[in-house]
This record gives C-alpha cells, sequence and structure tokens, in this order.
C-alpha cells in the first residue's frame, strides 16, 4: 500500500489564469486611474481651451508634440468618480489575484504520499495510521475533501486536509488511510456519479420491478 498525490496540472492552469487575470486587471485598472485618465483629461481641457480662443493653428501643433489626438472626443472626458473607480477596482482585484498567485506558488511543489505505517501530509508531517482518529466525509461527494484528524501529541487534534481537485490522485491516498485506519467513508460519501445512480434507481422503483419482471417471464 503506497500511493503518492501531487498538485493537478488542471488546478495550476485554472489558478495561474485567474491570478494573472486579476492582478493584470487591477494593475490596468491604477495605470488609467493615475496616467491614462488624467492625461485624456488634460487634452480635452487644452483642446477647449484653444478652440476657443481660436487658437487652432497653435492647438495642432502642441497635439503633435504632446501625442494628443487632433480632435479629442470631449464626451470621453472622466470625472473625478470615473477615476476614483480605477483605484477601488485595483484595490479589489489586486490583492486578489496576488493571493492566488501565492498560493499558487507555495501549493504549487507540495505533495501528499501514503505508505505501510504512516500518512506524509502536504506539509510534510508523517502521521501514523495509529495517530489518526477520525475523518471528516462530509464534504467527500461534492467537493472531493476529506479532513483527516490525528493527534498532535499534547492532549489534542490536528487537521491534515486531503482535496482530490487539487492534488491529483487524492483519491488513492483517502483510499489507503481509509484502508489502513478502518475509517470507513459512510453511505452517503460516495462519488457524485455513483450517488446520482442510486438516486436514479430510488427514483424509479416500477421501472426496475418491471425490468425484472420482464426479464422473469421471458425465462
Amino acid at each position: 500500500m503506497s500511493s503518492k498525490a501531487s498538485v493537478s496540472r488542471q488546478w495550476v492552469v485554472r489558478m495561474l489564469i485567474t491570478g494573472v487575470v486579476f492582478t493584470g486587471f487591477g494593475l490596468w485598472a491604477v495605470y488609467d486611474g493615475s496616467v491614462a485618465y488624467p492625461r485624456r483629461n488634460q487634452a480635452i481641457e487644452a483642446y477647449r481651451e484653444y478652440r476657443e480662443q481660436g487658437r487652432d493653428d497653435e492647438w495642432r501643433q502642441l497635439a503633435e508634440q504632446e501625442g494628443w489626438p487632433a480632435e479629442p472626443d470631449e464626451d470621453d472626458y472622466k470625472s473625478e468618480w470615473d477615476i476614483r473607480t480605477q483605484f477601488i477596482m485595483a484595490a479589489l482585484c489586486l490583492p486578489f489575484g496576488l493571493l492566488v498567485l501565492l498560493r499558487l506558488g507555495l501549493k504549487s511543489r507540495q505533495s501528499m504520499s501514503t505508505d505501510e505505517q504512516a500518512f506524509r501530509t502536504c506539509s510534510g508531517t508523517v502521521v501514523p495510521y495509529a495517530d489518526i482518529v477520525r475523518i471528516d466525509w462530509r464534504r467527500w461527494p461534492g467537493k472531493g475533501i476529506a479532513d483527516v484528524y490525528y493527534r498532535n501529541g499534547r492532549g489534542g487534534e490536528k487537521r491534515a486536509r486531503v482535496d482530490a481537485w487539487i492534488f491529483k490522485d487524492g483519491e488513492a491516498v483517502i483510499a489507503d488511510i481509509e484502508q489502513a485506519t478502518g475509517l470507513s467513508r459512510p453511505a452517503t460519501a460516495t462519488p457524485e456519479g455513483e450517488a446520482d445512480d442510486e438516486l436514479a434507481e430510488s427514483a424509479n422503483p416500477r421501472e426496475s420491478k418491471s425490468e425484472e419482471t420482464q426479464a422473469d417471464s421471458r425465462e
């Protein structure tokens, strides 16, 4: 009995995309709020001023020098609230994106495993099977998450999570722990597909009986 679960490539790709998108959007919002929007407003204000004074030739020279459009869109003028909104979006997106990337960096090299004597958690703690006191299976059917509780040596308990979505082959690891400890999952803690089949069967008892009756009559 020996299994090893490493971080799923699918999970890595999803987290990487999520982290990059949120971080990139946050940086973009900072740029718009601190550079792009103020620069756009400056061009529109100067355009209005030069046009009202009839200094069209001077405006064209200034616009070319500053890299502004020859005829800025005055409807695109950004209010103080428009600018402030960019920083609000950045404050929401940047921390989230960076936290996702940080978690990805911490998790990507982790693994968990089992052998004949013990369970090795993703943090590197070796837990003898005799020290495992219970397994929380409640989130296993829908999310593939099982919490393994073990004695911490000081009269208390610690938790190690087996997440079969993050860790490829997490199912094999928890199966080894289940076999070694005898802490079997309840009947309700079955994979989603199996649970759906059982529900479908129980929901159509007449259909099942009719099939059995037809089979008997053919015999």
